[in-house]
C-alpha cells in the first residue's frame, strides 16, 4: 500500500497499528507454549520484543495524527528514540529466535526465516536503498511467524 500511495496512507497505517498491537501477545504466547523447555532469556526477549512493538504502535498513531508523509519524515521527527527501538527489535528478536531454536518446540524453519527477516532489516538499514525496501525484511520476518504458527496449529515436528 505504501508503494502504491508513494508514502503513508491512513488505511495502511491502521493495518500496521493492528499488526503492531498483536505482537506483544504473540511473543508472550510463543514463550508460553515452550514452557517448561525454555529459559528465562526467552521470556526476557519476548517481553522486550513485544515492548518495542508497543512503541512502534505509538509511532503509527503519531504518524496518523500528525499527517506524516512517509517513513523518512517519521524517522526525522523521532530520530534516535526510533533508532534505539529498532536496535532493540533486532537484538530481542534474534535473542528470542536463537534461544528458542534449540528447544525443539517451535518450527525451526519458521525460526530460521524469522531470523533471516530480522537480519535483512538490520542489513538494509545500513544500505543506501529506499525505505520501502525495508518491507522485504519485515515480510520475510512475518512469513517466519506464520510458519511457526502453522506448525503449532498442526502440531508438526519442529524439524519440518
Amino acid at each position: 500500500m505504501e508503494w502504491i500511495a508513494a508514502g503513508y496512507s491512513s488505511p495502511q497505517l491502521l493495518i500496521n497499528y493492528v499488526g503492531f498491537l498483536m505482537m506483544p501477545f504473540i511473543f508472550i504466547g510463543l514463550y508460553a507454549v515452550q514452557i517448561p523447555r525454555v529459559s528465562i532469556g526467552v521470556l526476557v526477549a519476548a517481553i522486550l520484543y513485544g515492548s518495542v512493538f508497543v512503541y512502534f504502535g505509538h509511532t503509527t498513531l503519531y504518524a496518523l495524527q500528525e499527517n506524516i508523509a512517509d517513513y523518512e519524515a517519521l524517522w526525522f521527527r523521532l530520530g534516535p528514540v526510533y533508532t534505539i527501538h529498532g536496535i532493540l527489535m533486532v537484538v530481542s528478536g534474534l535473542l528470542f529466535a536463537i534461544l528458542s531454536f534449540g528447544r525443539g518446540v517451535l518450527n525451526r524453519t519458521g525460526l530460521a526465516i524469522f531470523i533471516l527477516g530480522i537480519t535483512m532489516n538490520l542489513v538494509i538499514a545500513f544500505l543506501p536503498v529506499g525505505d520501502l525496501v525495508q518491507i522485504v525484511g519485515s515480510s520475510i520476518r512475518n512469513l517466519g511467524l506464520v510458519i511457526i504458527g502453522i506448525g503449532l496449529i498442526l502440531e508438526k515436528s519442529p524439524d519440518v
